[in-house]
């Protein structure tokens, strides 16, 4: 890391990508999503307001389909990741993408977005901007964020 330190992303920045892995253990990019809004949810089992927020991030996800896609980016080692998923996804389908790039929070992605804390948001436009970085969750507080960029639906 030292070495090759991650590229630092603010608002206004381009896009930083790397490999994340489905739960089939297959490689994945951001830039599938190109032309189409992007809202990173950095998260972990262990944080109550990112297990909250799941509810209205499916619920966008759903509304927002056609332009938005909501990629929710697991800080959990393999194992817990996929029994929470399990767990989750027996209870309420999640229409997010749901990923995990295997590397601990502060590496990775988690460092390029400055993801100092969880949930951390980062919202990237159709050309591959980030135009949106907040932290934490409160009822609502999704909906806001993408209503102020996108519109409301």
């Amino acid at each position: 890391a030292t070495l090759s330190p991650r590229k630092v992303v603010g608002v206004g920045d381009d896009l930083v990508d790397g490999d994340l892995y489905d739960t089939d253990g297959n490689v994945h990019h951001l830039s599938e999503f190109s032309g189409k809004y992007i809202l990173l949810d950095f998260w972990s089992v262990g944080c109550g307001p990112c297990m909250e927020s799941i509810p209205e991030g499916n619920e966008l996800a759903r509304e927002f389909a056609d332009r938005l896609a909501f990629v929710r980016l697991s800080v959990d080692g393999e194992k817990t990741w996929k029994k929470v998923l399990k767990i989750v996804l027996k209870e309420e389908k999640s229409d997010c993408v749901e990923w995990n790039e295997f590397k601990p929070m502060g590496a990775g992605l988690s460092a390029s977005y400055q993801a100092n804390g969880i949930p951390h948001f980062v919202l990237i436009s159709p050309e591959a901007k980030v135009i949106d970085i907040w932290t934490g969750y409160g009822k609502g507080s999704l909906r806001s964020k993408v209503n102020q960029h996108l519109g409301a639906k």
